[in-house]
């Protein structure tokens, strides 16, 4: 597990390292006010994303892991499902964003084209993605992520090179590069791991992920339902919020990399107590030295982009400690699923949404981007004591 973390590791750093200057590069590229109005459209398809897959990529991952043979048919009933869902969702995604935020300064068709491409390369890699790791395969899932933000980096550059600086311009960049790396990548898995159409578990499969996009939609919301809030009263304080986030995530990634290696191991396991016990404990060290790393990191943010983005320094400072309740939501969350528990799981994502939802609308509309901080520790705060509760209160199935 220690190579096979290692080796994630890897790959998460390099797509995050791509992620960060793709990050820096087109705040600057497009201005801050441009910035916050693309990665708050982002955040909303990005919340779409997390209900279009229906949690059928977790699905694959668990079924898949533990009954290796069936893995091309778990894949080819996913499929099936979603590209209809991706369809519908985005359609509906469209709708949003044209009522809910201010007038962006881009065309509609492309705002519209690049959140049906955003939603389904989201849905399409998570999910192809999962097939590799249910093989435990973390070489070909890590690069399969890290690609498309390296795709998306690429049509950061061509655009760059040739004088593309305006939104428009930039949003057909970048649905031309997600659909050149979708493209490949299905050829891939269809290579490598192949689908089969013909299962009678679709109906099963689809029942058995609703805990799974439960929790994705829950995380999601936690994570991106502030940029909407935010952009309410300017485009950038959801630009600073997002960098100081995005951050954060990339200081957080060994803790991802060995949480990442260690799912599929649990529930391949008889008795995943020992394995969960230690690597619990690793991951709250971890977690702790992150977020020294974090407030270190955080001085140098002014330096790197200029004054405009010291709210984003002062940001990731308030944000430091949160990678650790994310972990032991994460191993609350994980110990119920190895426990035959699933199905607790979406009442601990309503749960937590919920109170992602009403701390944000409270918090934020009252203090701003503070308020945005404090919405964050209390969801995963509640979710956290939510998770423990019911392992306590409820015997194992």
């Amino acid at each position: 597990m220690a190579r096979a973390s290692i080796e994630l590791a890897g790959w998460l750093f390099l797509r995050a390292a791509t992620q960060a200057i793709t990050i820096f590069c087109l705040a600057k590229f497009l201005g801050l006010k441009d910035y916050g109005a693309f990665i708050t459209i982002m955040a909303i398809a990005g919340i779409a994303a997390s209900v279009a897959g229906l949690g059928l990529p977790s699905v694959v991952l668990r079924d898949g892991s533990r009954r290796p043979a069936e893995l091309p048919f778990l894949v080819g009933s996913a499929l099936s499902v979603c590209w209809r869902s991706v369809l519908l969702f985005a359609a509906g995604t469209s709708a949003v964003v044209s009522v809910v935020l201010p007038p962006v300064e881009a065309s509609w068709v492309s705002i519209y084209a690049m959140i049906f491409i955003e939603i389904l390369s989201i849905s399409l890699i998570e999910l192809l993605g999962r097939a590799f790791q249910a093989q435990q395969n973390t070489r070909a899932y890590g690069a399969m992520h890290a690609g498309l933000s390296i795709a998306r980096l690429a049509a950061l550059a061509f655009a760059w090179a040739v004088g593309l600086d305006d939104l428009t311009t930039w949003l057909c960049s970048y649905i031309s590069a997600n659909i050149a790396y979708i493209a490949a990548v299905t050829w891939l898995t269809w290579r490598r791991i192949g689908w089969r159409s013909g299962t009678n578990r679709l109906c099963p499969m689809i029942v058995e992920g609703a805990p799974f996009t439960t929790a994705g939609v829950s995380v999601r919301l936690q994570a991106e339902f502030n940029k909407p809030l935010l952009a309410q009263a300017a485009f950038a304080d959801a630009g600073n919020f997002n960098i100081a986030q995005r951050a954060v995530d990339l200081i957080s990634l060994p803790i991802l990399a060995v949480q990442e290696a260690l799912w599929p191991r649990l529930y391949a396991d008889t008795d995943h107590r020992q394995r969960l016990l230690i690597a619990g404990m690793t991951l709250v060290l971890m977690s702790f030295m992150g977020a020294i790393v974090i407030i270190v990191a955080a001085q140098t943010v002014p330096w790197v982009l200029g004054e405009d983005f010291r709210s984003a320094a002062e940001l990731m400072t308030w944000l430091a400690f949160l990678p650790l309740l994310v972990v032991l939501r994460s191993i609350g969350t994980v110990q119920l699923i190895a426990t035959g528990r699933t199905r607790l799981l979406t009442w601990v994502y309503i749960i937590g949404g919920t109170s992602g939802l009403a701390f944000s609308t409270l918090l934020i509309s009252r203090y701003g981007l503070l308020g945005a901080v404090w919405a964050s520790y209390t969801t995963e705060a509640t979710s956290v004591i939510t998770a423990l509760i019911f392992f306590k209160i409820r015997p194992e199935v």
